[in-house]
């Protein structure tokens, strides 16, 4: 109810055109295409609205985040979950780099929703805001918001605008 009119179209066109880019640039160039308008729009699954909605999450947390905080190295950060994420993120730059030389654009999607996957599982685990202590904090706030622009990043190369609240 907080939001007005013009706020609300925006993101839903956004969330429409997510549905409808990622939910054909998904699909491997030399598979069939077929676009089944309801399954794009899911908020969960291989699909742009739950990128979407992965990236508004992220930033949900970033804006509850303590005033000031900084930007921390991955030291601290030794659960599985969280090097896996670690793992995703160092190999965006193949990803991109790969898939310029050969074309095959649906790699990105795949990439992205699994960087988003691994994000959920994480942020059902681990509690981000509730660290233990300072150090934990500042160092799980950084690899959230990493993998925010990471998501940013590769959506933008599918020409999809993200949002910051679902």
């Amino acid at each position: 109810e907080d939001w007005s009119e013009k706020k609300i179209e925006a993101v839903a066109e956004a969330i429409a055109t997510s549905a409808m880019r990622f939910g054909m640039l998904k699909i491997d160039t030399e598979k069939k295409l077929v676009f089944d308008m309801d399954e794009a729009m899911a908020t969960e699954g291989f699909t742009g609205p739950y990128l979407l909605y992965s990236y508004a999450r992220i930033q949900s947390i970033l804006r509850k985040a303590p005033r000031g905080w900084k930007r921390e190295g991955a030291e601290r950060l030794s659960h599985p979950l969280e090097r896996r994420m670690l793992f995703l993120l160092a190999h965006y730059p193949e990803i991109i780099f790969t898939t310029a030389n050969d074309y095959r654009l649906s790699r990105i999607p795949q990439y992205l929703f699994d960087l988003a996957k691994a994000f959920a599982e994480f942020y059902a685990a681990i509690p981000v805001l509730n660290a233990q202590d300072e150090a934990t904090l500042f160092g799980r706030l950084t690899l959230i918001e990493s993998v925010g622009e990471v998501l940013q990043n590769g959506l933008s190369l599918l020409g999809i605008e993200v949002v910051d609240e679902m």
